[in-house]
């Protein structure tokens, strides 16, 4: 009963205060909400960001890698080029060499002309040495080039599996 004296408070106070902390609670969860829709919208500005930035860096190196590659191709057909010229020389100087012993022979200053032979012999072996060490260079530069390429490669395919709200890795943020 109502207006009892010694009695608990009375039943609409009780349901007038419960429906002023309903609407604080509703108002607070209206204002959480907002505020959750609004972080949300900032990550994922963040995150779209984050990948438009990582994909222009990708395409970027793309085109570098289009570009050596391109370039060892054209390395490549030069050397091809070279080792032909190279081969035709050879034949080229085995001929005269075979003509010129000939004639030595015939002439009688075969020392003379042997130690002549030998000298153009060992310049020629130190020019192919030198060939052959370039070419081992072009095959190591060539193969670096190649792991950098797989790197980014694998770089991306780890960032496409990181977290949704962390940056992808590899990207700068200065």
């Amino acid at each position: 009963p109502s207006g009892s004296p010694g009695t608990a408070t009375p039943p609409a106070a009780d349901v007038a205060r419960l429906k002023s902390d309903k609407a604080a609670l509703e108002r607070e969860v209206a204002q959480l909400r907002g505020q959750l829709k609004g972080t949300a919208l900032e990550v994922a500005e963040k995150i779209g960001d984050t990948l438009h930035r990582s994909n222009t860096e990708l395409e970027v190196y793309r085109n570098q890698m289009k570009e050596e590659v391109a370039m060892r191709g054209r390395m490549d057909t030069e050397m091809a080029v070279i080792r032909s010229e190279k081969r035709k020389l050879a034949d080229e100087l085995q001929h005269y060499k075979r003509n010129y012993n000939e004639v030595l022979l015939s002439s009688g200053g075969l020392e003379e002309e042997l130690s002549d032979l030998r000298d153009q012999n060992e310049l020629y072996m130190r020019e192919a040495q030198q060939a052959a060490k370039e070419r081992e260079e072009l095959r190591e530069y060539n193969r670096r080039l190649l792991q950098q390429v797989q790197d980014a490669e694998a770089s991306r395919h780890a960032g496409d599996a990181s977290p949704a709200l962390g940056a992808a890795p590899g990207s700068s943020e200065s």
